[in-house]
């Protein structure tokens, strides 16, 4: 971590720029509940206030220094510098101690999902809803992408996937698609697997006819005029829906 003499020596410009990664660094380890450098922290938010930003900044300051605070001063200073927050610059506490998976039998098969946005998102919301497992087909992108890791906000390595096909499976199957029975009538299987389609095509006609001859096909009803449900926002509808089934006595 830079000295607090050193970081003076900047130029303006770059130590207040330098100011977001420091407050987030401190973010990170109260919610990882680690020791932190208070006489740092104290010399670092004093520097910050001699800097004298904006009034904003200087009032943030004046307030009970903790999570939530060091959070507000660090993104009004990136609102100063005219940096927009992209999904990773947002903290997310996750407590690894408490863990404790639900095994659901809900398993994933993405089928050609091309956004590492979307597949990170994805997996954030399959890590929530205590997916079993994802496959990806050869053709989508992998969560070792860097957009991937840094969207899913380190629930990849919670959910185990592979990547392979849904051919030789003998679990239930079903595909979310258009046309299909109305997700509030839809019976979910204890044990299954869900085949969500390309940002561009849906589910292939292959994969169709995998889920025509098991489970069918289940459709989450729109009402807009545009009609179009971006596909980490469909899977999450269908993962609440079904691990809500799953979990019912």
């Amino acid at each position: 971590m830079i000295t607090i003499k050193k970081l003076k020596t900047l130029k303006r410009s770059t130590r207040i720029r330098k100011y977001v990664s420091l407050l987030q660094d401190f973010e990170s380890q109260i919610i990882k509940k680690m020791e932190i450098n208070t006489i740092y922290l104290n010399s670092l938010l004093k520097t910050i206030e001699e800097d004298n930003i904006n009034t904003r900044i200087n009032e943030l300051l004046k307030l009970k220094i903790e999570l939530r605070s060091i959070n507000n001063i660090r993104h009004a200073i990136m609102a100063e510098l005219g940096i927009e927050p992209s999904e990773w610059d947002f903290t997310t506490p996750q407590d690894k101690d408490s863990y404790n998976k639900i095994s659901s039998g809900i398993n994933l098969y993405l089928e050609d999902i091309r956004s590492p946005f979307n597949l990170g998102s994805i997996f954030r919301t399959a890590e929530c809803f205590g997916v079993e497992k994802i496959i990806l087909s050869n053709d989508s992108t992998k969560p070792d992408h860097h957009r991937a890791v840094r969207t899913a906000m380190g629930s990849i390595e919670y959910v185990n996937w592979e990547v392979g096909n849904i051919d030789n499976n003998n679990i239930p199957v079903f595909a979310l698609e258009l046309g299909g029975i109305p997700i509030d009538n839809f019976i979910f299987p204890k044990k299954g697997i869900a085949i969500i389609g390309s940002e561009e095509f849906g589910v292939s006609p292959n994969a169709l006819k995998i889920a025509d001859k098991s489970l069918g096909r289940v459709t989450i009803p729109l009402y807009g005029n545009k009609s179009s449900l971006n596909v980490s926002n469909a899977t999450a509808i269908l993962l609440q829906r079904w691990s809500e089934s799953t979990l019912k006595v």
